[in-house]
């Protein structure tokens, strides 16, 4: 042994071999022993049991939980409770599209209820300021109106009609046509009168939703108003099929501006009212051609047979446009082929 010993001291070479395979040996050792060692941690983890602990929530907790608002509308009597109330007020103000969606199938004290507490927290103002928003309605902000509704924004959904934003113009026409809010009228009537701002078609088709109340209106502004504003009146009235009083239509039919002298023979042959033709006779000989093509026009609307002799006289009109205008009044009276072709 001790020759061994002797031989490997001797020899440098495999001695540090010898320590080099101990060290690799005693490297494994301790390797596999922390293998083992986490293993046996892993395994006991697992196998740690699970305690479940009951959750406890009383009746009115889970119904908040679980229940949408609108069946806690339909569940909740004739009183708003403080709880539902509350709830509202965290959806808001998009929990108008709950209330909207029950609030015929409620009971009238809840209704009032409801209505109280939409006007006192501002929500139709809110919901309208988020119109941009992916929840927002225009249906909902509209039954919404007529539930509480809310005259501050009147001015601002007129506004909204200025907006170089055709899709603007286009949700404030549906949000003014919709609420047909007689009050609306006034701003309507001044929007009206600012053409370079508003377009006088989307206001002419807001005031034909509401009906009668804007004909009366408009009728009412036509001796106080001039020029082209005037005009644009007289438009509007030519769409609005309602029944109306067509005295101060009639005298704009002595303006000195041939295009509200024009306007006015329009509306009066959309009215199709029975004395037209007769008022209308002057019209046949004015010095604006524009004005004899609209006689021409509303002539044939009016579909009266005592005006074929203004209308046959206007087939012989020197401007091509009136007689052809008077061509189609023929046609539109069904007389026969003989006046229709008239050159």
């Amino acid at each position: 042994m001790s020759n061994f010993l002797m031989f490997i001291s001797n020899n440098k070479y495999l001695l540090l071999t010898a320590i080099f395979v101990i060290i690799i040996i005693m490297v494994l050792l301790r390797y596999r022993r922390n293998a083992t060692f986490n293993c046996g941690k892993v395994e006991q983890k697992e196998y740690v049991p699970r305690v479940m602990v009951p959750i406890s929530l009383d009746e009115n907790a889970m119904s908040k939980k679980i229940l949408p608002l609108r069946e806690r509308l339909l569940n909740c009597g004739d009183r708003l409770s403080i709880d539902i109330k509350n709830l509202i007020d965290e959806r808001a103000p998009f929990s108008l599209n709950d209330i909207v969606a029950v609030y015929n199938r409620v009971s009238s004290s809840l209704q009032f209820a409801l209505c109280t507490h939409i006007a006192n927290g501002q929500f139709l103002q809110s919901y309208f300021d988020r119109r941009d928003q992916g929840e927002f309605s225009a249906e909902t902000l509209i039954a919404a109106y007529h539930i509480s509704p809310d005259e501050n924004l009147l001015s601002q959904f007129v506004e909204l009609l200025a907006s170089r934003d055709e899709a603007s113009q286009m949700l404030a026409t549906r949000l003014l046509s919709g609420i047909h809010d007689n009050k609306s009228m006034t701003y309507l009537a001044l929007a009206l009168a600012q053409p370079h701002r508003f377009v006088p078609a989307r206001i002419a088709e807001i005031l034909a939703s509401i009906g009668e109340p804007a004909a009366k209106l408009l009728t009412r502004l036509l001796p106080e108003i001039y020029g082209d504003s005037r005009r644009r009146v007289l438009e509007a009235l030519a769409i609005i099929k309602v029944s109306y009083d067509i005295d101060n239509v009639v005298l704009c039919l002595q303006d000195s501006d041939a295009t509200v002298r024009a306007a006015a023979i329009a509306t009066l042959g959309e009215r199709g009212c029975g004395n037209a033709t007769q008022l209308l006779r002057a019209a046949v000989t004015d010095e604006v051609w524009q004005v004899r093509a609209a006689t021409a026009k509303a002539l044939g609307k009016i579909g009266d047979k005592s005006a074929l002799p203004l209308i046959r006289q206007l087939t012989q009109d020197d401007q091509w446009w009136v007689s052809a205008n008077a061509k189609e009044a023929l046609k539109l009276l069904h007389t026969d082929g003989a006046d229709a072709d008239v050159n």
